[in-house]
């Protein structure tokens, strides 16, 4: 005889893990580790010595829209913002800016950690059925697509080549894809496997590199 209460325990355990494994396929595609100050041609030894005093952050002038960045986003090289209390005083000041090409795209994700080879391309072939037949891609990720971008109709968000996984960035990068175009990308080694849509031309996008320090007044 069948136990309700240990069903819904398996059923929750099954979904929480379909869900961390989502998350990461994810998470993984667009944040790949990187030296995230490379990008504004600081010396090695001065990142040491801003590290060893306090912490640096980024600000994306499209990603980042609480008051501190975007009045530090509206700053110059050299310029800094001051944040008093009682018992501390934090400066965040701008060491350096820069502008790089960010990607944004839509795309539909397939999860080949819970189908099989089969069914992963069969449902390929049959979202890209869907979408032969006019059915809008941002319909079809919303429905189709296994992590969470789907709730954004696929959408990335803006991204740039250094935290991208290499062969997405790749494919993606192809000057020889068109606007609009629905291609498919495919990540066996983690068995993630996605069509994705041209939507946008890479745009250069300005990012700050601020250097936060903390001082404890008694």
């Amino acid at each position: 005889m069948k136990n309700p209460s240990l069903d819904r325990v398996f059923l929750f355990l099954s979904s929480f893990i379909f869900l961390q494994l989502s998350v990461q396929a994810q998470y993984g595609l667009f944040h790949q580790e990187y030296d995230k100050t490379a990008q504004f041609n600081i010396d090695a030894d001065d990142v040491k010595q801003y590290r060893k005093e306090g912490e640096l952050i980024i600000f994306n002038e499209e990603k980042h829209r609480t008051n501190l960045a975007l009045s530090l986003l509206d700053k110059k090289v050299g310029k800094d913002i001051e944040q008093e209390t009682p018992t501390r005083l934090r400066t965040y000041e701008v060491i350096a800016d820069t502008e790089i090409d960010h990607h944004r795209l839509r795309y539909i994700f397939i999860n080949g950690n819970k189908l099989s080879q089969k069914m992963v391309k069969n449902r390929i072939n049959y979202i890209k059925q869907l979408l032969d037949d006019n059915a809008s891609f941002e319909s079809v990720a919303h429905q189709y697509s296994m992590d969470r971008n789907a709730r954004r109709g696929g959408d990335s968000g803006w991204f740039k080549k250094a935290e991208t996984h290499p062969v997405f960035y790749k494919a993606i990068a192809n000057e020889n894809r068109y606007a609009n175009e629905v291609f498919e990308v495919s990540i066996p080694e983690n068995n993630w496997y996605y069509l994705v849509k041209k939507t946008f031309s890479p745009k250069p996008i300005r990012e700050v590199l601020i250097f936060k320090k903390v001082e404890r007044r008694r």
